[in-house]
């Protein structure tokens, strides 16, 4: 490799960090903590099935890196404390923050339940926050930090009979630029991802049905994507290549929202 190549691959490092993803146990979450272990980073693995957790940390060790996994129901403030506690002693130091874990309960509106629509809030928000304050403080001490949280497409157009998952990822996109706002000054970069169709286990219920072909037919790209190709994204928002980037809510969705 050349001398000028070199220093440009090495920014993409992660060598040496140390990781927390929530929602690890499968899907999006399962193929982003493997990416960040394949680029260097040790990672504790957060999710409700210890079982499927521990597929994702075999994987993980066989790359060489460090998985300590980590059940815990995200709702439970106490499992959290708990678990951020554990993590700690383990890891020590925190680079990188994940926050992936949430759920997608439908409903139309006039129908929804009070219990579906505080469902996919404390899923998808109160475990980010949680995480996020603990974290940030190790990250303010240190004057350095990169968090990242999934969004959705959903937070940015709507979709029938999903406007509580829609008002949720709507939420994470104003918490981050907030974070990144707050933050800045500490030296941590603060972004959201917004995945369009990846196929995964939250969204194969769609496949050959007429919501995926209106899907796709909004998607220049003509095709949902594989997990695997979010990885690139999040290496890159988790290294010192992005040190300059924050505040930002980044599509990755075939281009969805520009058609």
């Amino acid at each position: 490799m050349s001398p000028i190549a070199d220093p440009i691959f090495k920014i993409f490092s992660l060598e040496g960090k140390k990781a927390i993803v929530t929602g690890a146990s499968r899907g999006l979450g399962e193929s982003m903590a493997i990416g960040l272990a394949a680029a260097g980073a040790d990672v504790a693995l957060v999710a409700r099935s210890e079982e499927d957790l521990k597929k994702t940390a075999k994987r993980i060790e066989e790359l060489g890196r460090k998985a300590l996994v980590c059940p815990c129901d995200i709702t439970k403030t106490d499992q959290i404390n708990e678990v951020f506690e554990r993590i700690r002693r383990e890891f020590e130091d925190l680079d990188i923050l994940l926050n992936n874990a949430g759920v997608d309960l439908p409903a139309p509106l006039a129908e929804m339940s009070q219990e579906i629509w505080n469902t996919n809030f404390s899923t998808n928000l109160n475990g980010m926050f949680n995480f996020t304050k603990l974290v940030g403080k190790g990250m303010m001490e240190r004057r350095w930090g990169k968090i990242i949280n999934i969004s959705s497409l959903q937070g940015i157009v709507g979709f029938p009979q999903n406007a509580a998952y829609c008002a949720t990822k709507g939420a994470i996109n104003a918490f981050t630029r907030a974070m990144a706002v707050e933050w800045g000054p500490y030296n941590i970069q603060v972004n959201a991802v917004a995945p369009g169709w990846f196929m995964t286990d939250m969204t194969r219920s769609i496949k050959g049905t007429p919501i995926e072909d209106y899907v796709i037919s909004r998607t220049p790209l003509g095709r949902h994507a594989e997990p695997e190709e979010i990885i690139g994204l999040i290496i890159y928002l988790s290294s010192e290549a992005s040190d300059f980037m924050t505040g930002q809510v980044i599509s990755i969705d075939g281009g969805y929202v520009i058609n």
